[in-house]
């Protein structure tokens, strides 16, 4: 009678305080006793009137000369415009082979230019083409307008992405990089522009990467583009991203260069001459390179740990990585710090399903945090109410 009167009464009372709770484990942490030691640049004697280096995962700053100085960006503008343009591909919102009418403002664009004509229907393939590879100002203002509806509301897009990105020092007026004295950057934003525009390199690395090629292919009217980046054909390593001059700008480059999986991004701001931007940014990245290396520390589905959920149909669920865990650490050093810990999302419970993020891998590195996420590889079903019911009795009486 005792067992009768009490076992319901505790099976009420546990449902109450909401026996659908789930326990977290928490995995021994893997820490490697050595302190990482920060990468201190050095004076590269850069002749020019700004230069920055960073690493492109963390972002963390390998080499800084005058990086915040405000001066004109010239034609790396259009990383900005290529940003968004990505973005809406990215989205589907805008489609490769999209057919754009080029306006006749767009037509009239001086400096380089593809030479479009008014009316003229060309595909946003040929557009990316042309100003990642041959700069031109034309292509550029055909696919502002096409992505902004209007000119003045692209170029509204452009500072409002910058405010969004927490660029400091810049301003557009013009999606071209015509000089402008209300039109300026510094090699820092620069840098940031580039490293958010990585973000979608299956996108924008083909363009860049190219040497040469051709738009308006299969027709009678093709026209030949060689890439003013000539560092994509003689620098190892190197796929992008945008060069720029006018004569108050002087000679720029935004560069990107990926060897043994450490990506890099370097800026030369106000160069005398082309010969020198290249050269300056070929000290850079050799210097970065010889600085900082890659270390993968588990691959994409390896098993990280397992979690104990209660009221789930299996007691332990196994988490699983969904990408590579790489981190970027000193060159100099062969054992450095490294923690790790994880992190689960609050309120996990059944049912959950296959491939959702259930929380993260936190990996320490010197100043440096990653987060990786972690999920599930089956589906997680959820006890019913029976099953949950003779569950709880079997914890009652054991």
């Amino acid at each position: 009678m005792y067992k009768k009167i009490i076992y319901p009464a505790l099976c009420a009372l546990f449902l109450t305080l909401g026996i659908f709770g789930v326990i977290h484990y928490n995995p021994v942490n893997s820490i490697v006793k050595q302190n990482v030691l920060p990468v201190n640049a050095v004076d590269l004697n850069l002749n020019c009137g700004s230069s920055y280096l960073i690493e492109e995962t963390t972002g963390k700053v390998l080499y800084a000369q005058n990086e915040l100085e405000k001066l004109k960006p010239a034609s790396m503008t259009k990383m900005m415009g290529l940003l968004l343009a990505c973005e809406k591909i990215d989205q589907n919102k805008i489609h490769l082979d999209d057919r754009v009418i080029v306006s006749l403002d767009a037509s009239k664009m001086g400096g380089s230019q593809v030479f479009l004509e008014p009316n003229e229907q060309i595909s946003v393939n040929d557009l990316l083409k042309s100003i990642c590879i041959s700069s031109a100002n034309d292509a550029m203002y055909a696919l502002g307008e096409y992505v902004g509806t209007t000119m003045e509301h692209f170029i509204q897009m452009m500072n409002q992405k910058a405010k969004e990105i927490k660029l400091e020092n810049t301003n557009f007026v013009n999606v071209t990089g015509f000089d402008d004295d209300q039109h300026y950057t510094c090699a820092k934003d620069m840098a940031t522009i580039a490293q958010k525009l990585l973000k979608y390199k299956e996108i924008i690395l083909p363009y860049t990467r190219l040497y040469e090629s051709y738009i308006r292919e299969n027709t009678e009217n093709p026209f030949w583009l060689v890439n003013t980046n000539k560092l994509v054909r003689f620098y190892e390593g190197l796929d992008g991203l945008k060069t720029g001059y006018t004569s108050q700008s002087g000679f720029c480059l935004t560069a990107t260069a990926l060897r043994n999986d450490v990506r890099l991004i370097s800026v030369i701001m106000k160069a005398p001459t082309s010969e020198s931007r290249n050269e300056m940014t070929k000290s850079l990245l050799d210097y970065g390179f010889s600085k900082v290396k890659a270390k993968t520390l588990y691959h994409a589905n390896d098993k990280i740990t397992a979690i104990k959920m209660k009221h789930a149909k299996k007691e332990k669920i196994d988490l699983y990585l969904k990408n590579d865990v790489k981190v970027i650490i000193d060159q100099s050093l062969e054992n450095p710090k490294i923690e790790t810990k994880i992190q689960l999302l609050g309120n996990l419970q059944a049912p959950i399903k296959k491939d959702t993020i259930v929380g993260h891998l936190i990996v320490e590195v010197d100043n440096d945090t990653y987060t990786f996420d972690l999920i599930v590889k089956e589906n997680v079903q959820k006890l019913k109410f029976k099953e949950l019911f003779i569950d709880f009795l079997k914890d009652i009486l054991a």
